[in-house]
């Protein structure tokens, strides 16, 4: 016990001693778009007396109680599930060091590197364990965890998928930065979205595999990508949205970068399989906007389909933006004709 520390821990503080408690607490994580604190669900909190160490996940309400201790505790927030484990850094395990106290512990996290974790897991959380919208899983093979970077510190991008190096759950998949250029954290929706967006690539490479994956053309592999980031994202603040009672200024897809394609850097982003699914035709928003002659908007009069379906129905068959045509040729839903299809890809055939 000394060499521990813990000789203190042998007088009980409350003057009674031997009385076992219950180590418990809320966890709650900041929002920037809910602009508001928020629980965070499944989040792993562990307590530990000298060699005796217990943990639990916390439930939908940040709510979590773990057995009977009875001295006083170390709590520690461990950011890993079964099926991922966020890094601080490149290497190394991302905890969030707690109190030591003979009562609960209910952080709120709300600024630096920890609410940066705490978002990653919110999105990781979804895509695993929570309301994917139906796409395939990306869950590696049984008993393999996808290791997610945090990384502290700018980057040319804000995430990077690396997934040949991680079939077997060894090396970091998913790289995330975390800062801006000019040293602040990003936005809690900007990590957000984006763990969402690397994780799409993920789900995208289960559904085909790795060998299969990285034959598909960029153009599809991320817009696929952006799809799901902004499916999955749009769907989290819509459903805090009905939770909270009053319409919550949810993160929306940024169209000012898909009004005007294809982009002047990074044309593979396209917004070609949001525009399945949305009811919103660049081709008529603006309406003034001047374009230079190099600048279109596509003309999207298609809407209806759901990520579920492009998943389940168009993915699997769509290598490059011809068979991509073909397949939704195959797979026209109702509402939606030949010649709407054929106006959406006009700007695509060069690709």
């Amino acid at each position: 016990m000394r060499i521990t520390g813990h000789t203190d821990e042998l007088i009980d503080t409350d003057g009674v001693k031997g009385i076992s408690w219950n180590p418990s607490g809320t966890v709650s994580v900041w929002d920037d778009a809910l602009n508001r604190y928020i629980p965070l669900h499944g989040v792993k909190v562990r307590a530990n007396f000298t060699t005796r160490a217990k943990w639990e996940y916390t439930d939908s309400e940040g709510y979590y109680r773990l057995p009977s201790f009875l001295f006083k505790v170390n709590y520690t927030i461990i950011w890993e599930r079964a099926d991922y484990d966020i890094r601080d850094g490149r290497f190394g395990q991302a905890k969030f060091n707690g109190p030591n106290q003979k009562s609960g512990w209910s952080p709120n996290i709300g600024s630096g590197k920890q609410l940066m974790f705490a978002s990653i897991h919110r999105a990781a959380y979804k895509m695993f364990y929570g309301n994917n919208l139906g796409i395939t899983n990306p869950k590696l093979i049984a008993g393999k965890s996808t290791k997610i970077a945090c990384i502290d510190e700018h980057g040319d991008d804000l995430g990077e998928y690396d997934g040949n190096v991680n079939a077997l759950g060894i090396f970091t998949t998913i790289k995330i930065w975390s800062k801006t250029s000019g040293g602040s954290y990003h936005k809690t929706y900007d990590i957000f979205k984006t763990t969402a967006h690397e994780l799409g690539h993920q789900s995208h490479a289960r559904l085909l595999n790795n060998v299969q994956y990285v034959q598909v053309s960029k153009y599809v592999r991320e817009s696929w990508a952006d799809a799901v980031m902004w499916a999955i994202t749009k769907n989290e603040y819509e459903t805090w949205s009905i939770k909270l009672g009053y319409p919550a200024r949810y993160y929306e897809y940024d169209r000012t970068n898909h009004f005007l394609w294809p982009h002047v850097i990074y044309p593979e982003y396209t917004p070609i399989f949001i525009d399945l699914m949305d009811a919103y035709n660049q081709g008529d928003y603006p309406p003034n906007l001047i374009l230079s002659p190099n600048e279109k908007k596509p003309n999207d009069q298609v809407s209806g389909y759901t990520l579920k379906y492009i998943n389940d129905n168009i993915l699997p068959s769509s290598y490059g933006i011809s068979s991509l045509y073909h397949t939704l040729k195959e797979h026209l839903i109702a509402g939606v004709t030949q010649e709407q299809l054929d106006l959406l890809f006009e700007l695509y055939w060069e690709y």
